[in-house]
This record gives C-alpha cells, sequence and structure tokens, in this order.
C-alpha cells in the first residue's frame, strides 16, 4: 500500500491493493475519517482503489501541516487493519452470534416447541370450570325468574321513574 502526501491541497493519495484489504474494510476505515476529512474512493485498475483523504476547511491543522497529514496516514493503515481484523472476527463468529439470536428468540417465544403439554394443569381446570358450571346451573334452577338481576331488562325500563323526574 502506497500513499502520497499533497500540502498544498492538504490532502493524502493511497492506493491500496484489494487482494490486502476488501472493498469493504477501506470503506469501513474511511468511515471513520468522515468526521475529520473528506474521503474519495474511486477504482484504479483490477487490483487497486485509490483512496483519496482531504482534510476539511473547518479542520484545526496549525503550522505543520505535513506532520497533520502524515500523523493522519498512519492512523488510516491502522484503522484499515482494524476493520479487516473485525470483518475477519466477524466471519468467524458468526455461525455464533447467529446460534445465539435464534436461542434469544425462540426463547422469547410464547410457545416453545420443546414444551411439553401440561396434562395435569389442564385436566385440573377442566374440573373446575365444569364445577363452577354446575353451580351456575344450580343457581339458575333455584331462581323463579330467567333473569334474576335483570340483566336482560333495558335501562329505561328498569329507570322509567327516574329518567321522568330529570326530564322535568
Amino acid at each position: 500500500m502506497d500513499y502520497k502526501i499533497n500540502d498544498k491541497n492538504k490532502e493524502i493519495i493511497y492506493s491500496v491493493n484489494t487482494n490486502l484489504y476488501s472493498l469493504e474494510v477501506i470503506r469501513g476505515a474511511a468511515f471513520v475519517f468522515t468526521d475529520r476529512a473528506h474521503i474519495f474512493l474511486q477504482n484504479d485498475g483490477k487490483k487497486y482503489i485509490k483512496a483519496c483523504i482531504k482534510l476539511k476547511e473547518n479542520s484545526e491543522i496549525g503550522q505543520n501541516i505535513d506532520k497533520k497529514l502524515k500523523s493522519l496516514a498512519g492512523e488510516f493503515n491502522n484503522e484499515m487493519l482494524n476493520q479487516a481484523l473485525r470483518k475477519e472476527l466477524g466471519e468467524q463468529n458468526k455461525n455464533i452470534r447467529e446460534y445465539i439470536v435464534s436461542q434469544a428468540l425462540f426463547g422469547a417465544s410464547p410457545e416453545s416447541v420443546n414444551q411439553k403439554p401440561q396434562k395435569d394443569s389442564d385436566e385440573e381446570l377442566d374440573k373446575l370450570l365444569e364445577k363452577e358450571l354446575k353451580a351456575l346451573e344450580e343457581e339458575e334452577k333455584k331462581s323463579k325468574t330467567k333473569d334474576p338481576h335483570k340483566i336482560l331488562v333495558p335501562w329505561e325500563k328498569k329507570n322509567k321513574s327516574k329518567s321522568k323526574k330529570i326530564r322535568k
């Protein structure tokens, strides 16, 4: 990987070998520098990508621009190494990440496939429900009317006298 520093234009021009660093790695490294510089990527033949890193106008440079650009060039090299390592580790851990996420989603599902049916509790609930239904049926038989609490009677009929007083 070669680079040239152009003090006049406040830029560094890299020629990055794509056999060493993939386009994804170069883009990742370039993104880290977008707060300090403008990054221009360009295809430079089959094996190389040209990366031009130009300092932003509002960058605090001071008198020693050459030193600042050399430092930036070193940081860009380090960031490409960092991004390459991140990509490699991501690929190595892909199966583990997918397994962990799938287990988390599976565990959060309302009904797990591995979960055994709860026969005992279902039977208990059925018995309790039948008991309550029998109690309600007996209560209905004891009452002389079909609607002991007058639920089926409209509100207007129940409160006929009250509604007349309110209107007056």
